[in-house]
């Protein structure tokens, strides 16, 4: 295996994961905000779509805001959740200062979510680093 090729591979075994870690933990980080700091308001619900192979709905709601302008947000849940016909409400809580963060109270990204993400990362980034370098090592040159 060639050297830049190896350089390459262990950027993308080590890179990757840690991109995807941060963005979990920006996720986390706006949860945690939206349950702290949220307002919480109700939402009509404008159009649910629903996947018959997933068997989950996606809520497409807005909302108003204080100044009087209006902010369109989507969910998704389980289709069993029960029935969200248009024009019916959904309790929402949204940041003040950044409204297009929405989401339903008790919903978002959960501590456990964060501890098996990173684990999970972690063992990846780990198997293929290792992997990556076991393989150059054993590969000698064949001239």
């Amino acid at each position: 295996m060639p050297f830049t090729t190896l350089i390459i591979l262990l950027v993308v075994f080590a890179g990757a994961p840690l991109l995807l870690l941060r963005l979990l933990l920006k996720y986390r980080g706006i949860t945690v905000r939206l349950r702290q700091e949220g307002v919480r308001v109700r939402a009509e619900v404008v159009s649910v779509t629903r996947y018959a192979r997933s068997r989950q709905q996606h809520v497409f709601h807005c909302f108003a805001l204080p100044d009087g302008s209006r902010m369109y947000g989507n969910f998704r849940e389980a289709a069993d959740d029960g029935e969200r016909p248009p024009g019916s409400t959904v309790d929402i809580v949204y940041l003040a200062d950044a409204p297009h963060h929405n989401m339903r109270p008790g919903t978002g990204v959960e501590r456990r979510d964060v501890i098996r993400g990173t684990v999970f990362l972690l063992l990846f980034a780990a198997v293929g680093v290792l992997g990556l370098l076991q393989a150059w090592s054993l590969t000698g040159d064949t001239r």
